[in-house]
């Protein structure tokens, strides 16, 4: 067999095999999975990978997603606030979950440096509430001006994968 079959047939059984105890350990799956293409062995689309990955774990597609853009947004994080101590991926705390950090990226166009600082290392400590952030977020989203705000993060650069 050719190197490249066996590389094929390694990656098929890793995606196939893989599991998994964190939504972070998921995530960084998922995304080494659609940087790399190997959902193209199982399915016709990265999507239809993913729902029936999900089928797999017993957790909804959305789920899925929503791990992935946090493990997404959390190196996007580590890039923007060098002075804040960022445990590496693989040790984010598990008070630290893909809620959370969901919405302190719908605050990210619109919150100053400061707040955002505040409030990512307050999820890292586990020292505020979903219910306080969404009360932040929605100070920001029902603000007379709130039109204006964009409603989807986009990255400001590409990070590399680190599985």
């Amino acid at each position: 067999m050719s190197n490249y079959m066996e590389l094929e047939n390694i990656s098929s059984n890793l995606v196939s095999h893989a599991r998994f105890n964190t939504w972070v350990e998921i995530g960084q799956f998922i995304e080494t999975v659609k940087k790399t293409g190997h959902w193209a062995n199982k399915s016709d689309s990265f999507t239809s990978w993913l729902v029936s990955y999900s089928k797999e774990l017993g957790v909804t597609h959305v789920a899925l997603w929503n791990y992935l853009r946090a493990v997404k947004f959390y190196k996007q994080l580590t890039h923007d606030f060098k002075n804040i101590q960022f445990p590496k991926i693989d040790n984010v705390p598990s008070s630290v979950n893909p809620d959370s950090l969901q919405i302190l990226e719908k605050l990210y166009p619109v919150a100053t440096p400061e707040l955002l600082e505040d409030i990512a290392t307050r999820i890292l400590k586990g020292t505020i509430t979903r219910a306080e952030l969404r009360k932040i977020w929605h100070s920001y989203r029902d603000a007379p001006d709130a039109k204006s705000i964009p409603r989807k993060y986009n990255p400001k650069v590409e990070l590399p994968v680190s599985f």
